[in-house]
Order: C-alpha cells, then sequence, then structure tokens
C-alpha cells in the first residue's frame, strides 16, 4: 500500500451522518423530520453558498410519512425538473414555464422514501460551468468561498460538500455534473445516456443531457443512481478489467499539480486491474465546438418565446449565448450531431479494448468565482472551453462516466480523475470508482467542509 496524503477535514462524530451506507443507515430514518430540519437550518447557516433557489417549508412533515430504503433521507435536486405542477426556475427570471406535471426523477425519489429539502440553484439554464451566472448572484464553494464550486450543477455539489445533504441529483450535458463534484471535493456519475429519466426536465429532449448523481462518496452515488434508475447495480470484479489512459488531448494542457494528481490515481488503479495501457480516441478534439452546435441552439429553441417577449430576464452573458444559438442554421446543428455520431463510434471501438478509460476530469484548479480565465501550460482560456472540451466526449458519446477525487491540490482542495465505461456499463466504473475508493482508504470520501 503506498503512502497517502491525508486531506481534512472529515465529519464530526455523531453530527453528521456517513454517507458510504445511505440505504442501510439508521440514522435518518430514526431521526425522521427532525433530520430534514437539521439539513434545512444547515442550508441557512450556510447561506453565503446561494445554493438553494427556495427550500420547502413541507418537507418535514413528508420526513414523518416516509417509507422506503431511504425513508426520511434529505436530498436536494437541481432546480430544473416541474415538481407537482410547479415550473423549475432553471436559475433564471424566464422560468420553463412549457413544463407541467410532476418529473419522474421526484417520482423515483418519493418512492423510495427520499424527502426532497430543496431546490438547488445552478448556471443559468446550464450554459456554463463555473455557477457564476445565475439570477441570484454567483454560487460559491464551500472549500473557498472566493472559488467557484463548478457548473452548472453548483448548488447541487455545493450543498453536498457543506454537509446540507448526502446526496443530490445533478444534471450533466457537457460537464455539468463532474465539474462541480471535482471542484468541491465529491464523487458524481454522468450515466449512460438515457439511463435516468429526464422526463419533466427542462432539457428532456437534448440528445447530450444526462442526470445523475452526487454524494461524498461511490457508494452514496451507487445507492441514489440505483434509486434513479430503479435497479440494483450487479457487482464486479475489478481485477480482470482492463483500464485505457487517454492521454493524447486530455493530458497534454493539464496544470501540473492536477496531472500529478490524476496520475497517482493511475498508480493506485494499476494494482488493481488486469492491465493499464494507453488508448487514444479519435476526433475527440471536436467535442467542444460540437458541443457548442447543439446545446445553445435547442436550449433557444425551447426559450424561443421568452427571448422574443422578454430578453430581458435573462443575464447578459446567458442572452448572448442564446441568441448565438438561435442564429444557428439546420447545417451548423448538424454539423455538431455529425460530429456526436463520429465520437460514438470512436468511444465503441476503444472500448473493443478496454473496459474503462481514465482522464482528468477537469485540467485546472478551481479558478475565483468572479474571474472565469484559467492558466493551463499553453495559455490562458475560459474555464468553459477547457472544462466542455475535457468532459464533453463522454456526452457526445453517451458513455457513462465517473468523476471519483484521486488526489490534493493543497490542504483542502482535492482534484478528480474521470472513468468512463461503456454505454450500459454504469456499473463497471462504479466498481472500480468504490476499488479505488477502498484501496486509497476513504481518505477523499465523505469530506464536509466546515462552517465559515
Amino acid at each position: 500500500m503506498r503512502e497517502r496524503s491525508v486531506v481534512t477535514p472529515r465529519p464530526e462524530a455523531g453530527a453528521i451522518p456517513d454517507s458510504t451506507n445511505l440505504a442501510s443507515s439508521e440514522d435518518y430514518r430514526a431521526r425522521g423530520p427532525e433530520a430534514v430540519l437539521a439539513a434545512q437550518d444547515r442550508a441557512a447557516q450556510w447561506s453565503a453558498l446561494n445554493a438553494f433557489v427556495e427550500l420547502r417549508p413541507e418537507a418535514p412533515a413528508e420526513a414523518g410519512e416516509a417509507s422506503g430504503s431511504f425513508a426520511g433521507l434529505p436530498v436536494a435536486v437541481k432546480d430544473m425538473f416541474v415538481d407537482g405542477g410547479r415550473v423549475p426556475t432553471c436559475g433564471s427570471k424566464a422560468h420553463a414555464t412549457w413544463l407541467s406535471g410532476t418529473a419522474e426523477i421526484f417520482d423515483r425519489l418519493r418512492g423510495a422514501g427520499a424527502v426532497v429539502v430543496g431546490r438547488t440553484n445552478l448556471h443559468e439554464y446550464g450554459l456554463g460551468t463555473t455557477s457564476a451566472i445565475t439570477a441570484s448572484g454567483p454560487i460559491r464553494n464551500p472549500w473557498d468561498l472566493n472559488l467557484s464550486p463548478g457548473g452548472s450543477s453548483g448548488g447541487s455539489a455545493a450543498a453536498v460538500a457543506a454537509g446540507i445533504v448526502p446526496v443530490a441529483v445533478g444534471t450533466d450535458a457537457g460537464g455539468s455534473i463532474r465539474v462541480p463534484s471535482a471542484y468541491c471535493g465529491l464523487t458524481g456519475l454522468k450515466p449512460t445516456f438515457g439511463r435516468v429519466s429526464l422526463r419533466g426536465f427542462s432539457g428532456e429532449h437534448c440528445p447530450i443531457d444526462h442526470a445523475g448523481p452526487i454524494a461524498r462518496s461511490v457508494a452514496g452515488v451507487k445507492q441514489l443512481f440505483e434509486v434513479l434508475v430503479g435497479e440494483e447495480q450487479e457487482s464486479v470484479d475489478v481485477s480482470g478489467l482492463r483500464v485505457g489512459v487517454a492521454r493524447r488531448y486530455f493530458f497534454e494542457d493539464v496544470q501540473p499539480e492536477v496531472l500529478a494528481a490524476v496520475e497517482e490515481g493511475i498508480g493506485v488503479i494499476r494494482d488493481l486491474v488486469a492491465s493499464v495501457v494507453d488508448v487514444d480516441i479519435p476526433g475527440v478534439e471536436m467535442s467542444g465546438p460540437a458541443i457548442a452546435l447543439i446545446l445553445p441552439p435547442m436550449t433557444a429553441d425551447a426559450l424561443a418565446t421568452a427571448l422574443v417577449e422578454t430578453p430581458e430576464a435573462f443575464q447578459p452573458q446567458t442572452l448572448n449565448v442564446l441568441m448565438l444559438g438561435a442564429a444557428m442554421t439546420p447545417e451548423d446543428r448538424g454539423g455538431g450531431l455529425a460530429v456526436q455520431e463520429s465520437l460514438r463510434a470512436a468511444w465503441e471501438g476503444v472500448f473493443g479494448d478496454v473496459d474503462v478509460v481514465i482522464t482528468p476530469t477537469v485540467p485546472t484548479r478551481p479558478p475565483p468565482v468572479d474571474d472565469p480565465v484559467v492558466e493551463v501550460p499553453s495559455g490562458e482560456t475560459h474555464v468553459d472551453l477547457a472544462n466542455i472540451a475535457w468532459n464533453g466526449p463522454m456526452n457526445l458519446g453517451g458513455v457513462p462516466c465517473l468523476s471519483v477525487p484521486c488526489g490534493r491540490l493543497d490542504d483542502l482542495l482535492t482534484t478528480n480523475m474521470s472513468l468512463s465505461g461503456a454505454r450500459g456499463n454504469d456499473h463497471v466504473v462504479l466498481a472500480l470508482g468504490a476499488a479505488f475508493e477502498a484501496a486509497t482508504e476513504g481518505v477523499f470520501a465523505n469530506r464536509i467542509a466546515p462552517l465559515p
């Protein structure tokens, strides 16, 4: 066992339950409404994060009536899903008014007894990876309030890292679960495309969007994922796995401290699996432009009425992106979808040779919340461009991708590596993530930022 650096703080004994075995933990179930009230109280203590659009006053009463494997478990959901006719804000003053009914995600959570304590804030309409652009101001990182928590699921990640809830639901069209997980020291899963229902989601018709879990451990992610898909994930003997490392492109423009942490993680993986080899994903460098040709125009289509009638309801940066999307031609859109088809085939080719591919989740440290420019070896770039370039390939391929903490950047911040698998093999990346977490003795799991 190689020596590991210890990253603190971990939760105080008895203060906030461990998130490694949510489904069998009696703590939340025993505490009932008190556990939900405690979560909402902690959210109030952490108001500086701006993590929530709203807390649900009816949640404590729901906890008293809950039953199921997650009975009484407080969860948070990114505010992009309709719930009982309440349309989501999507982090904007222009709400998703075309939605109605109740999203399937809420039905599945409540069916398992989970209690939705609140709806989390996000980068407006999911069109950025910093969460600095919202109708109510920037969301902040609980490890350092001056830093970005990542986006667009920044509120969900901040709520989990701050110990408000043990798990949360995010969405991901180009890194929006994985980037905040990396910035906030968490584990997040972008599932196989279509595995988690998007019925009742503002981006439900987008061919690159996904919903998935964020937690403080791989086990927490797995258990929430099982609720969201309605089935248990089979176990895997990771000792027989063939692992690829996609060094071209993904490792070429990464800050040295991030690269060192990922290489350390690969060293641990090497001792757990059958083989580790370098692999290449042809055409991966076209991912960023392809995402730009797919997500903005589709979002602009959904918001066409608001763009004409109330353009002032959007933040200026978001309005610019939407107007660019609205101006794209059918040929532009078709070009993005053509890249998507090509990358699907490229991923399939890679997974003919290996079972899992490792990449850095993000190429840099979290940037300041008020400055989206980051320094990489090749020079300065906008953090959105970097993050989407590193994460968009998995969205375009529709492949499952688990982002798991793998090394430290300083006394508080960690960074993540991504484990991608063939479509439908969510259970494989979860198994390898769990094995990695066990091999590192859980040093990066269940970390909770101290109150400021």
